[in-house]
């Protein structure tokens, strides 16, 4: 379903990143209408006993539509963060209540050079 969702995302600190994440099995959209999904960027993979995304890096939830597409917008004040490397992943919860999450990736979030003006 997440077929989008099998990268590395390197981002300079401080930079701005859209990212069109498509829902789909083989060659058709998904209508996600009435889903909620949840970006979450952290330090380290959590253990079972986290009960809550309140220390997540970067937290973003969205709404699901018909289309099967969704961008993520992640602002500079969102990604302005210590250079390093993260780990992410996308948890979706189905109109019928059913939690989902996609696999872990890398976040990785690199120095930059000339400071906003």
């Amino acid at each position: 379903m997440f077929d989008d969702v099998t990268k590395t995302i390197t981002i300079k600190r401080g930079d701005g990143f859209d990212w069109t994440i498509n829902f789909s099995t083989g060659d058709s959209a998904l209508d996600m209408t009435n889903c909620k999904f949840w970006f979450t960027v952290r330090k380290t993979i959590v253990s079972n006993t986290v009960k809550s995304d309140s220390d997540a890096l970067i937290s973003k939830e969205f709404e699901g539509n018909s289309e099967g597409a969704y961008t993520l917008s992640l602002s500079g004040t969102d990604t302005d963060i210590p250079n390093g490397n993260y780990y992410y992943d996308i948890q979706y919860q189905n109109a019928s209540g059913k939690n989902s999450s996609s696999t872990t990736y890398k976040f990785v979030v690199t120095p930059d050079v000339t400071r906003s003006r």
